[in-house]
């Protein structure tokens, strides 16, 4: 159920996209109608394969991408040490790196004992650990 939930989550935030595949499929199956109305039914056959294969490639790829990102942010946040962050900024895009390399300071208390209430973070860059080595002068 999780999976299927998952899918239709991607197919509703790629909607504009797939509504397109399927005005173009339905375009080219006009002119395929009008050009070839003998070979009609294998064109539109191939034509939906096609677009098929366009649709689940892209999106089994984007699924697998996306639990595995999921995966390493779960190790990260049970057991935050340097290894699971590497790995974390290995797996997430490039957009979200600099978001991982920052280290919570302080948490305010709630505002209010409502049902919004707003609580600060406050979060700083984390330093980088270098290794700095002597370099020995060869005179």
């Amino acid at each position: 159920m999780k999976k299927f939930n998952t899918l239709l989550t991607y197919v509703s935030s790629n909607r504009i996209w797939l509504i397109t595949l399927g005005c173009l499929d339905l375009f080219f199956a006009f002119l395929a109608w009008v050009a070839y109305p003998g070979d009609f039914l294998s064109l539109v056959g191939l034509m939906i394969f096609v677009s098929l294969a366009a649709f689940v490639i892209p999106f089994v790829i984007s699924i697998h991408k996306r639990s595995k990102i999921d995966a390493a942010f779960r190790r990260f946040l049970l057991e935050p040490d340097d290894t699971n962050e590497y790995l974390l900024c290995e797996s997430a895009p490039a957009s979200m790196r600099p978001y991982i390399h920052l280290s919570l300071i302080h948490i305010s208390e709630p505002t209010r004992q409502a049902e919004i209430s707003y609580a600060v973070f406050c979060l700083k860059k984390k330093k980088e650990k270098r290794n700095k080595k002597k370099k020995k002068r060869i005179l």
